[in-house]
């Protein structure tokens, strides 16, 4: 590394080494970048975390209001680190997503030459 940067980063001396004042200011530097990137992949992991333990469930609002209030609370005692995320969801819309979803899965599976009858 001396050699690439041209300085002398420490002091071999018999029987110990120094560190330079360019080795020190390295050593600050690499320092501060590494912490900084240790933040960054820290946000990206809580940020996967959460992902990972949130259920988002879309819903009419007649529904979100009248039946869903006790299953939300039953589950948030059974499991209190996932979070969840109601959307409202017009009837008709909840319709179509679910025949697209159900269509998507099936082609899915369809696709699959394996899980194909003859």
């Amino acid at each position: 590394l001396e050699a690439v940067l041209g300085h002398k980063l420490h002091l071999r001396i018999t029987r110990r080494v120094e560190t330079t004042a360019d080795g020190e200011r390295l050593r600050a530097e690499a320092h501060r970048t590494l912490a900084g990137l240790r933040q960054v992949v820290d946000g990206f992991r809580r940020r996967a975390d959460l992902a990972r333990r949130t259920v988002t469930v879309a819903v009419t609002p007649m529904l979100a209001a009248m039946t869903l209030p006790p299953i939300i609370r039953s589950y948030a005692e059974h499991h209190p680190d996932v979070r969840i995320r109601l959307k409202d969801q017009r009837y008709v819309e909840g319709v179509e997503r679910t025949w697209a979803a159900a269509i998507a899965m099936r082609l899915s599976v369809d696709s699959n030459p394996k899980e194909m009858a003859p």
